[in-house]
């Protein structure tokens, strides 16, 4: 993780930082370790000018759990752990 990347104490706080920054998300998606606690998410915005300027119409970000249980913006680091 980056010294200067910016944490957040929650998902949630995690999540309206992404809303701040791109808008109302059209939808989001959870991941959750084998006891059910949030690890990870992936959002998602649909675009509405994608015609005009050849976009896909969409755009994803992912928010994932630091090993000291902040936030952060981005994958999850490497090595990717998820138990079944």
């Amino acid at each position: 993780m980056n010294d200067k990347e910016e944490t957040f104490d929650s998902l949630k706080a995690a999540l309206d930082a992404l809303k701040e920054r791109f808008g109302r998300y059209s939808s989001w998606w959870s991941y959750c370790d084998a006891s059910g606690q949030p690890i990870g998410a992936v959002v998602r915005w649909a675009r509405s000018n994608a015609s005009q300027d050849g976009g896909e119409g969409k755009t994803i970000r992912q928010v994932s759990r630091t090993a000291d249980g902040r936030w952060r913006i981005g994958a999850t680091p490497e090595p990717r752990f998820f138990p079944s």
